[in-house]
């Protein structure tokens, strides 16, 4: 990445292509990522741009991590995630490859608090699709801190912190696009959550994180 802009409340970065990257994916793209400062919130901005005299075929998604837990003293068992609606939505289980499975997984959504504790993330990440709730916010037991991350319009989030348990941090990340399933053969283009963007166009993604 590149610095092509830097103000007091604004920063952006931009990586493009290469003859390099060409060999591995074949587009002229321009990502540019900028970083906003409202207040006590911090929005993330993607531009998406296709310089390529064809369509261009991508998948974007957010892999931030946050601290937890956020309290000195405190254990990430203290913690949960709160959706700001109530949620009834199976998980989308991994196999051992990383690959989505085409079944309803172990460990299903509901309602509006998700607590945390390592045993969870044995299997990897915990996958959504379809949520109701566009803000999830980590909280504690034992304290009022908070972090919320807010993305409307994201078809996907994940929820990951390492399998072995330990790690002082949870990941909170809104995606457009997701690994591929088990038995998915066919095209780039074809695959679930695989966006598009004709020639010369360009499209826009943004998150925020919220300080509580």
């Amino acid at each position: 990445f590149q610095l092509v802009e830097k103000e007091a409340d604004r920063i952006a970065f931009s990586l493009c292509w290469t003859e390099e990257s060409l060999a591995r994916y074949p587009w002229k793209f321009e990502l540019q990522v900028a970083y906003e400062l409202h207040g006590k919130q911090v929005k993330i901005i993607w531009t998406v741009h296709n310089h390529d005299d064809h369509e261009m075929i991508y998948s974007i998604g957010a892999h931030g991590a946050f601290r937890c837990p956020i309290v000195h003293g405190e254990a990430f068992s203290d913690y949960y995630l709160e959706f700001n609606h109530e949620e009834d939505a199976p998980n989308m289980p991994l196999n051992k490859e990383g690959q989505y499975l085409r079944a309803h997984g172990t460990k299903p959504l509901k309602g509006t608090r998700l607590p945390l504790c390592y045993e969870e993330f044995k299997d990897d990440v915990l996958a959504y699709h379809n949520l109701k709730s566009d803000k999830v916010t980590l909280r504690s037991t034992k304290s009022d801190k908070s972090l919320s991350v807010i993305a409307k319009d994201f078809p996907y989030w994940g929820f990951w912190t390492p399998g072995q348990g330990g790690a002082p941090f949870i990941c909170i990340e809104p995606w457009h696009g997701h690994a591929d399933y088990e038995d998915f053969d066919g095209d780039f283009a074809d695959r679930e959550g695989s966006e598009r963007l004709a020639a010369g166009e360009e499209a826009v993604f943004s998150y925020t994180i919220e300080i509580g």
